[in-house]
């Protein structure tokens, strides 16, 4: 069963598997060693998809599967939050929000998707776990949806072919990659951003014990339901000039739990 919140702190910790280690944290690898670390992560949350999909999302025990029939209606409304924040932050900035072509890493069970449905002409929604995408599908289908296009990732060379898109959206995904995956897979996505276009995603930047050596890492064993990771704000802002992206906010949030640094970006494309 998937840890409560308030044990985000102990799982993050968890992944320290070299205790003390003071290399740093590693960013770059080769390619090989990306689909290693791909196919280490994908395969957690096929597990989760399969066993807790909507706890895999928000981690609380009355949307396990036991319980979720009576939380359904309540789990699926916490989507509309997403949209929501991302209108905000254009309104705030003075940024049209483009209501073209919108790109969802990491979409779950369709729990922010299905707003994003109603706002934009066209929805890519991503994901790695099979029993995710399938209660996704379910619930677009219940609705009357037919403007999002559902992509299984199965291996690391999909996402070469993200399509271009006008706006990004990620939200409680990019942090549970190690740090040269969310590095990757946010080069990946970004390089395609329209010009004109809008980014807006989340992940954890710092915690104090946290390390990463690419190496020590495919060697350690564990039993995590999910892992937590951090990407150095340093880092961020390499690959926001990296893809020539103006960043207009950043927003420090809870996302990732208790004691974490954990941010929302937010920016453009310039025409």
């Amino acid at each position: 069963m998937l840890n409560a919140p308030e044990e985000s702190v102990r799982r993050f910790i968890a992944t320290q598997y070299a205790p003390g280690n003071t290399r740093g944290i590693q960013v770059l690898c080769p390619y090989s060693e990306l689909k290693e670390l791909f196919e280490r992560i994908k395969n957690q949350w096929v597990s989760i998809g399969e066993t807790e999909p909507y706890a895999s999302v928000l981690a609380d025990e009355k949307y396990l599967r036991k319980n979720i029939d009576l939380n359904l209606v309540e789990f699926h409304q916490t989507g509309e939050s997403g949209m929501k924040n991302l209108a905000s932050l254009c309104s705030k900035n003075n940024v049209p929000l483009p209501n073209r072509v919108l790109f969802e890493l990491g979409c779950g069970v369709g729990r922010s998707t299905q707003f994003f449905s109603t706002a934009f002409e066209t929805v890519h929604a991503w994901d790695v776990s099979a029993g995710n995408l399938e209660e996704c599908k379910i619930s677009l289908i219940s609705r009357g949806v037919g403007n999002v296009k559902l992509k299984l990732v199965s291996v690391i060379d999909d996402y070469s072919a993200i399509p271009e898109h006008d706006v990004f959206f990620s939200e409680i995904v990019v942090q549970h990659n190690p740090p040269p995956l969310q590095y990757y897979l946010l080069d990946q996505v970004l390089s395609r951003l329209k010009p004109g276009g809008v980014f807006f995603f989340q992940t954890i930047t710092h915690h104090p014990d946290y390390a990463f050596v690419v190496s020590d890492y495919l060697k350690w064993k564990h039993e995590q339901d999910y892992e937590m990771h951090a990407l150095p704000m340093r880092w961020i802002t390499a690959l926001l000039r990296k893809n020539n992206l103006f960043l207009l906010d950043v927003l420090k949030d809870r996302l990732g739990g208790f004691n974490l640094d954990s941010y929302t970006f937010f920016g453009i494309r310039p025409n």
